[in-house]
């Protein structure tokens, strides 16, 4: 599949490393971030996925503390990448004009989301590291909006955290779960 770009060998604090990559995407470069023992990945390790809220990152305030926490409570590595038109792709600001149409637009949030997903958890895997049957999602927010379908599609995705999930207004049309039913 795609190649991982690691963007170094991280940084270390209180027996975490905190590592950043970069996948070439099909529209553009996805990055991300790994949280892992310090001394590495356990071989054959268990692997979260961490979805993001709305206008933040793959870094943000909400989502460091919970791959560090899959780390420290159970020594399980965790990932987050920043969604499209978040972080390092796009930075869309909250709230604005841009970020409204962002997420109205189904294929961006959805479709493209969730390819995106899937290289970097094909990647991942064939590192060699981490068991193809013990991998999760945790989402809260946005993280679930991408989260429900994508966990509905992806059949090595085995256990999910999903949370935050409005049921008003856009949220079912861009979950596109009518269509998966």
């Amino acid at each position: 599949m795609a190649d991982i770009n690691w963007r170094g060998d991280g940084t270390v604090a209180d027996g975490v490393r905190e590592r950043e990559f970069e996948i070439q995407g099909a529209r553009d470069t996805i990055t991300g971030v790994m949280w892992s023992p310090e001394g590495g990945v356990p071989a054959n390790s268990p692997l979260v996925l961490i979805g993001h809220g709305g206008g933040g990152n793959k870094k943000a305030p909400s989502i460091v503390p919970t791959g560090r926490g899959f780390v420290l409570e159970h020594g399980i590595p965790a990932v987050a990448i920043d969604a499209p038109g978040h972080g390092e792709r796009g930075g869309v600001a909250g709230r604005s004009p841009e970020y409204y149409a962002l997420w109205a637009d189904s294929e961006v949030m959805t479709d493209n989301a969730n390819a995106d997903w899937s290289l970097v958890l094909t990647s991942l895997l064939e590192t060699g590291w981490f068991d193809p049957e013990r991998v999760g999602w945790s989402g809260m927010s946005m993280g679930s909006l991408i989260g429900v379908p994508y966990v509905a599609s992806e059949p090595r995705i085995k256990v999910a955290a999903l949370g935050l999930c409005g049921t008003a207004g856009s949220t079912p049309s861009r979950s596109s779960i009518g269509g998966l039913l």
